[in-house]
């Protein structure tokens, strides 16, 4: 997948983080269909980084502050690396709790224990003592 440019993302000014297709469609390849002015010109801006107009002036004074504070681009990195963080751990506790379901049905099954512990990974006292609960 390709990224186009995002004024806003000030650790990587080369990928666009959390647009959907949808709306990195609408912005890269569309802007010039807006009818509102202003609105096609921020569009315009965030498509081509180009300043033409007031309103895009603006919002790039804004972006190259932002990016010139040392310790707002810090607080920014680090937000978005604990953002970045907490969803591997979600990841991974998902994953965890999907084995433990997948356990429980192969149980309710009556598989037995050994070949569940073969087939999740999961230690086979730990499915013993889930096995003992039910």
């Amino acid at each position: 997948m390709s990224f186009a440019p995002n004024p806003l993302r000030l650790g990587n000014a080369q990928q666009v983080g959390h647009f959907s297709r949808l709306a990195r469609f609408i912005i890269f390849n569309k802007y010039d269909e807006f009818s509102n002015p202003v609105v096609k010109a921020y569009m315009k801006y965030f498509a081509t980084r180009n300043v033409d107009s007031r309103e895009t002036e603006a919002i790039n004074d804004q972006v190259s502050f932002y990016k010139a504070d040392a310790l707002i681009r810090n607080k920014y990195m680090t937000y978005e690396f604990d953002l970045h963080e907490s969803k591997e751990e979600g990841k991974a506790e998902g994953k965890a709790e999907a084995k433990l379901e997948m356990v429980d049905a192969m149980l309710a099954n009556d598989v037995p224990i050994e070949k569940i512990a073969i087939i999740s990974g999961i230690p086979l006292d730990e499915i013993k003592k889930r096995s003992a609960q039910r």
